[in-house]
């Protein structure tokens, strides 16, 4: 496995919808926003609500709504076109009480209309640790309308092994592994409806099972939050007081359930065998209720310029009036009336400015947020862009900003190709495909060139003297691509998951949040050359706006985690120019921890611990996060520069993750994320970072008076928080500083176990077992031990601080490493795994 690009794969677990088919439902909880599906030619009833009046505020475009009125019982019911299939939607407004201040609510429903309905749903189980195969029914509480659902395909195996026989799924847990494992799973009926679950397959070993053990676990109110436990056996020995704890199934894993609206500290206690006691303690946090009738707004101006905006076009109620707003963070804001606001910026102020408003509807009211970003919207211009094209194929540069005054003057021509600027919003034609955009950039190379070209445009924006040079560098392909009709604009670029222009770490994090999305495969996939590729788009699109169909990186119709490949493969790879950044921030603490002990030397293994929130301030509904790890003006240089997903990780504690790493140049970029759609509460430990001092620190001497240690900067840069529903925000950087021994000091550290470092543990087959002794100590030699005291492997005349070695050969399980050194031997365990 490349030292630089590791990935760790749990499986994701699929959001279940709300369901109705043909018939009144009563009893359903009452959100304000809901996903239903039905049939074609059938109908949606709302759920029962025992109300004073019922009002559809706004009516489906591909329907009718109706309401059902009876004392006490209203509803509404949704009937499709005939023959319609597709997406609605109905939005209602619910009187609860009458009077001066009636108690209302309003709701929103999108309708899936479906010539059928899957319903895939997730699977607990429990199995011993160092077991053998089992079958697992992975289908077993799974259904269709039709009667044609079938098995589709296996995404991933996590912490475990697979084999299918005779269309009969069976798992193996890895020996000597207790924990979580899953195996996710698509299914798909006739009519190519499809749904994705994952089966949560708790490990469970009692041996392991400590004495007197504690759980610390964060949950939002009126969410519920499930403790694993290592042992099916487990019994309530003291019950919470703010909720409920029951078990899900015989597995091992108990479900923790708030009363409704409570918040606070709760408590809980497990037992075992009257013997072993697990306490757990719950943090119910509360939060903001979404809003049902106001929207936050973003708005874009450039620097200097003054914009005027309506911020009550975008809400979901019609005829509502503006009872108050807050002063605005920067520049001047005057209320035209009916909702029409003025904003001035400050002279020569770029970044983001901030009010709210609030309306009331009889009482009952709501606070929206206003965003304005005051800037050029320059495209990012510190290094020249090398952009792709295949030979014979134009290149278009499509800047897509929610500007539109700006323009692009060519100030240097290409030499092998024609360059054309067209003006304002325009649709063109190229070959048979049309693009419409603002001010298209049109770069054609020479018939049958292929090589390198280049040209250079400014970026204008009218009325501003600043404006921005940018250099490309287009590379021609000797590839001819072999369709009537090539992709133009809107392709898919393998690996740029968000479609923001490049590949990087945050298409981890939208690739983590999308993982089971299925939809139209794409033919002749190519993921050696980087360009541009023609692909259908899917049904759905991201939250951002962009289709689907960009998460799909190899074209295999299924998001899923075999599409980190194209991310690896053209990492920082870009296709466009790219915007400057223009996050929102958030503040919680991110820090660097060191977690081995220095000072070093050189040779030495160096590891920070990344933490993630603190107890005064915990990170809230964290879904993902990326970030790069960088040293700073140091004259060392460093090898083995690399991350791992931390074992016990509250960011991943109950859900599946996708881990990435990607070093170069003394950097280190990284992501971890969740893969079930669901954002986590806590504050602790996430990730591992670790390095190896170079040697070549020898030639670095002290002189007569020098210092004998030399202090190295290190911090994180350019930390993306995404949360749940797919908001992305810039959290803050963070440093941190290790200390290096200059050669020429003759005094040691005291010797002790910590100072050496066994990785990965536990190992598989495709990895070499890695010691490394710090602190300036030397091994001699190495032997190799199973676990009843057998010999293996011996070692000798090693003499230096590190080693490696393979274990190909040898069969799954646990084992001694004695490792003697100049100052004495040294014993660890290592788990090993064998394909």
């Amino acid at each position: 496995m490349n030292q630089f690009m590791r990935i760790i794969t749990k499986l994701s677990a699929v959001l279940l919808t709300v369901v109705f088919l043909n018939a009144p439902q009563t009893g359903i909880s009452q959100t304000p926003y809901q996903t239903n599906q039905i049939l074609v030619d059938s109908q949606f009833y709302s759920q029962v609500f025992n109300a004073f009046s019922l009002f559809i505020i706004s009516h489906p475009s591909n329907g009718s709504a109706t309401r059902i009125n009876s004392p006490g019982a209203r509803q509404m019911r949704y009937t499709p076109n005939p023959g319609f299939i597709g997406r609605d939607s109905v939005s209602i407004e619910v009187h609860y009480t009458v009077g001066a201040n009636p108690n209302i609510k309003w709701y929103h429903y999108e309708i899936e209309v479906k010539e059928s309905i899957v319903w895939i749903n997730d699977l607990e189980i429990a199995i011993p640790a160092n077991s053998g195969w089992h079958f697992i029914d992975l289908m077993g509480n799974d259904s269709s309308t039709s009667d044609s659902l079938q098995l589709s395909n296996i995404s991933a195996v996590n912490r475990g092994f697979l084999e299918i026989s005779n269309d009969s799924v069976f798992f193996k847990p890895i020996s000597g592994f207790n924990g979580m494992g899953y195996i996710k799973y698509t299914a798909c009926d006739e009519y190519n409806e499809c749904g994705s679950a994952t089966a949560h397959i708790n490990i469970v070993d009692s041996s392991n099972v400590v004495v007197d053990g504690n759980l610390h676990l964060h949950t939002f109110r009126n969410r519920s939050v499930r403790a694993l436990l290592p042992s099916i056996d487990y019994e309530v020995d003291e019950e919470p007081e703010l909720g409920t704890v029951t078990p899900v199934g015989n597995t091992g894993i108990w479900e923790y359930k708030p009363i409704q609206n409570v918040t606070g500290e709760d408590s809980f206690k497990f037992q075992l065998n009257e013997e072993f006691f697990t306490t757990v303690y719950v943090t119910i946090h509360d939060i903001d209720d979404p809003n049902t009738f106001l929207v936050d707004d973003f708005i874009y101006t450039p620097k200097n310029t003054s914009v005027e905006f309506n911020v009550l076009e975008n809400d979901l109620k019609n005829n509502i009036n503006i009872q108050s707003f807050s002063a605005v963070t920067e520049g001047t804001l005057t209320h035209l009336g009916n909702g029409n606001f003025l904003y001035q910026p400050d002279s020569n102020f770029t970044g983001q400015a901030n009010f709210t408003y609030r309306v009331c509807i009889l009482g009952n009211c709501e606070t929206a947020r206003v965003a304005i970003f005051v800037g050029n919207l320059n495209p990012q211009n510190n290094l020249t862009y090398k952009l792709t094209t295949t030979k014979n194929r134009p290149l278009v540069i499509n800047y897509e900003v929610p500007i539109s005054n700006f323009m692009f003057h060519i100030t240097q021509s290409p030499e092998f190709g024609a360059l054309e600027v067209y003006p304002g919003i325009d649709t063109i034609t190229i070959g048979c495909r049309d693009v419409r955009g603002n001010n298209l950039v049109v770069y054609e190379p020479n018939q049958d060139f292929v090589g390198l070209d280049e040209f250079e445009l400014e970026y204008c924006v009218d009325g501003q003297l600043d404006c921005q040079v940018v250099k490309i560098e287009v590379e021609v392909l000797d590839l001819t691509i072999d369709s009537i009709c090539v992709c133009i604009d809107d392709c898919v670029w393998p690996g740029d998951v968000n479609y923001d222009g490049k590949v990087d770490m945050r298409d981890l994090l939208s690739l983590g949040w999308y993982i089971g999305s299925v939809g139209i495969s794409r033919e002749d996939v190519d993921l050696v050359n980087w360009y541009g590729q023609s692909g259908d788009d899917w049904v759905s699109n991201q939250v951002s706006g962009e289709n689907l169909k960009h998460a799909d990186t190899d074209g295999d119709g299924l998001v899923s985690a075999a599409d980190t490949f194209a991310i690896s493969n053209f990492y920082n790879k870009v296709h466009t120019l790219l915007v400057e950044e223009r996050y929102e921030h958030r503040d919680f603490a991110i820090s660097l921890v060191e977690a081995s002990s220095g000072p070093y030397y050189a040779g030495d293994l160096v590891r920070f611990y990344v933490v993630a929130g603190s107890e005064s301030n915990p990170a809230m509904d964290l879904h993902g996060i990326a970030m790069s790890y960088n040293f700073n003006n140091t004259p060392f240089d460093f090898s083995n520069l690399h991350a791992v997903e931390y074992p016990s990780s509250w960011l991943t504690y109950d859900g599946p993750s996708l881990f990435m790493d990607k070093g170069f140049d003394n950097q280190l970029d990284f992501a971890l994320t969740r893969m079930d759609g669901i954002g986590a509460i806590g504050f602790g430990i996430i990730t591992e970072v670790g390095f190896i001092i170079e040697d070549d620190i020898d030639g670095f001497r002290r002189f007569p008076g020098d210092e004998e240690i030399f202090r190295v900067g290190v911090s994180l840069n350019n930390v993306t928080g995404f949360f749940a529903g797919a908001r992305e925000y810039r959290l803050p950087e963070t440093s941190s500083h290790f200390d290096i021994i200059i050669p020429g000091r003759e005094m040691r550290p005291e010797f002790s176990e910590d100072l050496l470092h066994l990785f990965p543990n536990p190992a598989g087959s495709s990895d070499q077992i890695q010691l490394h002794l710090n602190g300036g100590y030397q091994i001699k030699s190495i032997e190799l031990y199973d676990m009843k005291g057998r010999p293996i492997m011996k070692l000798d005349d090693i003499y230096s601080n590190r080693h490696h070695f393979t274990m190909d050969q040898l069969a799954t399980g646990l084992y001694l490493i004695r490792v003697t050194t100049d100052a004495g031997p040294v014993t660890k365990k290592l788990q090993w795994i064998a394909e």
